[in-house]
């Protein structure tokens, strides 16, 4: 524990930050209230994490065109993050016999938003904060309730059948794997060969 923070905390922390992005998704404006109203969240925890969020993957506008006083408070992700962390998520299989390629899907999933927001960074438009924040909640977060997701379906099964599952899944793994190697060596020695002639 630091600064008084457990583990309890930090996950009821993020649980209520899912909450929060999960109303933006949609990547539209939100009225404060009705993020408060979706979310069941208290008052102090949603403006907490919203000042938070504000900090990085949210933006945050006064609707002066509402002819409301004081003017409602929207806020929506910021567009270019919006537009990079909505692509289709990824699924297991039903079946899930061909665990291995759901594997390669979400692998590639997440290394190219992972990609799109470290470009988003170098460019210049996002901050340290933004990048944190887009990479937590869109690569790392996607990656581990898929892996979860996984998880629960394997564990509907016979142990014995879903250890099969994976072990034959494994096999076939490790093999992608062999052959990714052979290839990557066999074009960088095609370069190099290139390189020298």
């Amino acid at each position: 524990m630091a600064n008084g923070v457990g583990e309890y905390q930090i996950k009821k922390a993020k649980a209520s930050k899912k909450k929060i992005l999960e109303v933006l998704q949609d990547g539209k404006w939100h009225r404060y209230n009705e993020i408060k109203q979706s979310t069941g969240l208290s008052s102090a925890t949603l403006s907490k994490h919203l000042e938070e969020l504000t900090n990085g993957i949210v933006e945050k506008k006064l609707d002066l065109e509402s002819g409301e006083y004081p003017y409602p408070v929207l806020y929506r992700l910021k567009p270019f993050v919006f537009e990079k962390a909505n692509p289709v998520r990824a699924e297991f299989t039903k079946d899930y016999k061909l665990i291995r390629y759901d594997l390669h899907f979400l692998h590639f999933l997440c290394g190219m938003i992972t990609l799109d927001f470290l470009k988003m960074y170098l460019e210049g438009k996002g901050s340290e904060e933004t990048f944190n924040q887009a990479f937590e909640n869109y690569v790392i977060e996607r990656y581990r309730e898929s892996v979860n997701q996984l998880k629960q379906q394997l564990m509907k099964e016979a142990k014995r059948d879903a250890l099969k599952l994976l072990e034959e899944n494994l096999e076939l793994y490790k093999k992608d794997y062999d052959f990714l190697l052979k290839e990557i060596a066999q074009r960088d020695r095609i370069k190099l060969r290139r390189n020298k002639a």
